[in-house]
């Protein structure tokens, strides 16, 4: 049996992972500044320069280990495996000019992964490409296990029967400046892959599920209508991004610094069992339904907009924990904050308020809130919070 972890082992993962994010970010961007200048302008790196017609496959087991395979404007129609560093970049003027196209209903159109018998990290870079599974292909676009790592700068992961993207084992990812979407259901990181998405957005994708132990940090991300799923121990770290829908279970750490979350039309975030949730500086904003902090769910919210939203936007069920400080809840059609109990859900308007608990056995607390009541300016409808005991955490 695995020893509890302790907090100080927990910081230091949390440290380990920071700096892993901050690292290749870092990377990202310069590889990004680097791809400045036209792709096809560019051919003094390649090792070679493919025609649609030629085989990816055997240039790749051809080529040196960090050899720049580049590709000519064209749809190359092959599935590949890749085990070793190699870069694919293409000469097209947009990513559109270039598409890998799977189109197996068994495997994925990508699969990378270690040699047999061999752990060794290694690096596989996608530039400027469009990456695809389409029909009738069924399965994911991009698979990466074991140890493996992939860059994808200036790209698009599209038209995927299943998942775009799936990362497992201890593989890392960072995906700049690209697209994903179209895919059946969504994108997939598990186990302990450490991903960084900087500059990117989600189109037409269902979700972005997080299992095991897996570490997702994003900045300046567009997440369109793609729903955030997270369960297991894994992290995700939000900055700067448009989200949509989180569902945060188990025992998931989530810190979301400076996000909006705008025109949702069912739940912003469900956060519940032991999930830990941390928001600063976030708008929550013209939400059709409110955030729901239920289980045992630990959460700290500093210095956000709760406003316009056609609900209440925050409510506390169960034995859920909430710490909320120098928050503004302005113009809500509902209380600022509420229980999720048959009393106030009675008041809310909540359809069969009955069949709500009784009791909220959790807590709330902190200080300098802003909560008018509807006869003050900016108030909510229904009044600031319920119960009164809530009034608190006002100025």
């Amino acid at each position: 049996m695995t020893a509890p972890e302790t907090d100080q082992p927990k910081k230091e993962r949390w440290c380990r992972q920071g700096m892993f994010a901050a690292g290749i970010a870092l990377v990202v961007l310069a590889v990004g500044l680097s791809l400045c200048s036209t792709y096809a302008e560019d051919e003094e790196d390649c090792a070679v320069l493919l025609q649609p017609g030629d085989s990816i496959q055997t240039a790749i087991e051809s080529a040196d280990v960090d050899a720049i395979l580049c590709l000519a404007p064209g749809v190359y129609q092959e599935l590949l495996v890749i085990t070793k560093s190699i870069t694919l970049r293409g000469m097209g003027e947009t990513p559109e000019d270039v598409e890998i196209k799977g189109t197996s209903r068994s495997e994925p159109g990508i699969s990378i992964h270690n040699p047999e018998d061999t752990e060794e990290p290694f690096e596989v870079t996608f530039e400027n490409i469009t990456l695809s599974n389409r029909y009738p292909a069924k399965f994911h676009g991009i698979e990466v296990e074991g140890t493996a790592g992939i860059v994808v700068s200036n790209s698009q992961i599209l038209g995927c029967m299943r998942y775009g993207l799936v990362l497992r084992d201890s593989t890392t990812a960072a995906i700049y400046s690209s697209t994903l979407g179209d895919s059946t259901n969504g994108v997939l990181f598990k186990d302990e892959s450490q991903v960084t998405l900087v500059g990117c957005t989600f189109t037409k994708t269902k979700r972005i599920e997080l299992e095991g132990d897996c570490v997702v940090t994003m900045d300046q991300c567009d997440m369109g209508s793609t729903n955030i799923v997270a369960s297991g121990r894994s992290r995700l770290a939000a900055i700067n991004s448009a989200l949509k829908v989180l569902v945060l279970s188990s025992n998931t750490d989530t810190r979301l610094t400076d996000c909006t979350i705008k025109h949702c039309t069912m739940e912003p975030i469900m956060a519940n069992i032991s999930a830990k949730l941390r928001m600063t500086g976030c708008v929550v904003e013209a939400n059709s339904y409110g955030i729901r902090l239920e289980g045992n769910s630990e959460s700290t919210i500093d210095e956000c907009v709760f406003a316009d939203n056609a609900y209440t936007p925050l409510f506390l069920g169960e034995s859920a924990t909430l710490h909320i400080t120098n928050c503004e809840f302005l113009r809500n059609a509902g209380f600022g904050i509420a229980t999720w109990t048959s009393e106030c859900g009675a008041l809310c308007g909540v359809p069969s308020p009955g069949s709500m608990p009784d009791d909220f056995e959790g807590r709330l607390s902190g200080s300098a809130n802003t909560i008018p009541g509807p006869d003050e300016p900016d108030g909510n409808t229904l009044g600031d919070v319920c119960p009164d005991s809530f009034h608190s955490v006002k100025d």
